[in-house]
């Protein structure tokens, strides 16, 4: 009885893994369509698990509902977030947030570099001093 209920679970948790798998792959597949359809970059070439919950269907079957989420970009730089639905293995819906995308013109990379440190006057040595500001300097006798 025991062994049974063991091959029981086992087979359980292969079959959830393998689930897993085909939904992850379904997911990719469809933030890769969605991301060449706008013209960007899925960055990474993949998608991460955000949530799994259990929900029914239009038929009320119980499925499991998963939320992936995945990065794209527009010009290499930026990075923003999309998101995948999936209910069961049936795409709900792809979410894409240009919320990071840079404005027309902002590619730059690098801050602009800080004006040179202005140098002070050199020191004249004990007992000169600086006639008319442009005559050389002169010793007081």
């Amino acid at each position: 009885m025991d062994n049974i209920l063991f091959l029981l679970l086992l087979g359980a948790v292969i079959w959830a893994w393998m689930d897993n798998l085909r939904a992850r792959e379904a997911a990719v597949r469809a933030a890769g369509n969605a991301c060449r359809l706008r013209g960007v970059q899925l960055l990474d070439e993949t998608v991460g698990l955000a949530a799994v919950k259990l929900r029914r269907d239009v038929s009320g079957r119980l499925r499991f509902a998963r939320r992936y989420r995945f990065e794209f970009s527009a010009n290499g730089v930026h990075r923003s977030l999309g998101e995948v639905k999936l209910l069961g293995h049936i795409l709900e819906g792809v979410e894409m947030s240009f919320a990071n995308a840079p404005l027309e013109g902002e590619y730059t990379v690098e801050p602009p570099t800080p004006p040179p440190p202005s140098r002070p006057p050199p020191k004249l040595p004990l007992g000169w001093k600086v006639i008319d500001g442009g005559a050389p300097p002169r010793r007081d006798d």
